[in-house]
């Protein structure tokens, strides 16, 4: 990728939400890139293109899974969907209003209806702060915004009982909200965490991750808390997360990322049961199977090492790793011409970024 002092082109397009049936969350053309500056001025030299033209909905009351090795950008794509970090290029419509145009006031407005699940539940927690002052924090900041009229400021016992409620709905004792996170597991600072998400009832949570750093046995929970409070509120979740099996269960569909890319989405079963690009392939075969007299087939890359994201391989950027390049004699087109995100069958919702799709899906 040659040096620019000027951000790279995205290739977004503005799609038209004006539709009858409008998901809670259409995101098009999404694109960050992170400047790297060297030399004495700190001039940009190059550029890490961490998420570059991302698109997808997100309807109310569904889970969309997002998946990828480390480094894919998964991260970033929630954190600058919530305007957490600012956007390259590209449009997050949420209920009709573009969230990367709204001014400050009325995106703090709007930000109660929007939430996030950090990954990690020790560094998401201030440890000089008990458990109901953290849980409470976003009644502090906005007021009780539930009941859909104005703020409602709400403090002493008022407070403390509402506080007592969110962390009983999250599977924690009310008393737990005189307390420090030091006191508590990995599993129960994340549900604490679920709990104050979910203070002012917001429509839409990025999951960041929720239960890498926790056991596999508090995954399970977690992951159906999760449901069960989806359910009950008609949540939306953006799942990211390496935790293949964990997406399967909790998600609708399923969207796999490859160096800032979308480069398959589907609904979870057909997915995970007939994956048509290579990368996915290799990150399902990857999956343990649970039962030790069963051997699944490997699908491995034919190189570890995943490039980096200032010089994104040109073409198919996941063909230098690709299985199927070298068996197809390694086609031209792989290197040279960058694959659209289309269908695999007209009208299909299973959409996928390869040349030979269609060879892969033989393959079975």
């Amino acid at each position: 990728m040659s040096a620019s002092t000027s951000a790279p082109t995205s290739h977004a397009k503005k799609s038209d939400t004006a539709t009858t049936d409008m998901p809670l969350l259409n995101v098009a053309g999404l694109s960050k890139f992170f400047p790297v500056r060297r030399g004495i001025f700190a001039r940009v030299k190059q550029w890490v293109r961490a998420v570059d033209d991302v698109s997808f909905t997100l309807g109310k009351g569904e889970t969309l899974g997002l998946v990828g090795e480390s480094g894919c950008g998964k991260t970033t794509v929630g954190r600058t969907i919530l305007r957490l970090t600012r956007a390259t290029a590209g449009q997050v419509m949420f209920e009709g209003e573009d969230i990367l145009q709204l001014p400050r006031s009325r995106l703090h407005e709007l930000r109660p209806k929007m939430q996030i699940i950090f990954q990690d539940p020790y560094g998401s927690l201030n440890p000089r702060m008990t458990v109901g002052n953290a849980v409470a924090e976003p009644f502090r900041i906005h007021g009780d915004v539930t009941s859909g009229g104005e703020p409602v400021r709400l403090t002493g016992v008022q407070l403390r009982e509402r506080v007592g409620r969110l962390l009983e709905q999250v599977g924690m004792p009310a008393d737990a909200q005189y307390r420090y996170p030091h006191e508590f597991s990995g599993g129960q600072r994340q549900r604490i965490g679920i709990a104050r998400a979910l203070a002012l009832k917001p429509k839409f949570i990025v999951c960041d991750e929720p239960t890498s750093a926790l056991d596999v046995s508090v995954r399970a929970q977690v992951i159906n808390l999760l449901q069960d409070l989806q359910k009950a509120y008609g949540l939306s979740y953006l799942m990211i997360s390496h935790d293949l099996a964990a997406v399967r269960h909790i998600s609708r569909q399923v969207a796999v990322m490859y160096l800032g890319r979308i480069v398959e989405q589907a609904p979870t079963t057909e997915l995970y049961d007939r994956p048509r690009h290579p990368y996915t392939r290799v990150l399902l075969s990857a999956i343990p199977l649970p039962d030790p007299t069963k051997r699944r087939a490997r699908v491995t890359a034919a190189d570890d090492e995943i490039p980096s994201p200032i010089n994104v391989p040109t073409g198919c950027a996941f063909h230098p790793r690709c299985p199927l390049y070298a068996l197809l004699g390694k086609p031209e087109r792989c290197h040279t011409e960058l694959p659209a995100l289309s269908p695999v069958a007209p009208g299909s919702q299973h959409v996928v970024r390869c040349h030979y799709h269609e060879e892969i899906g033989k393959l079975g």
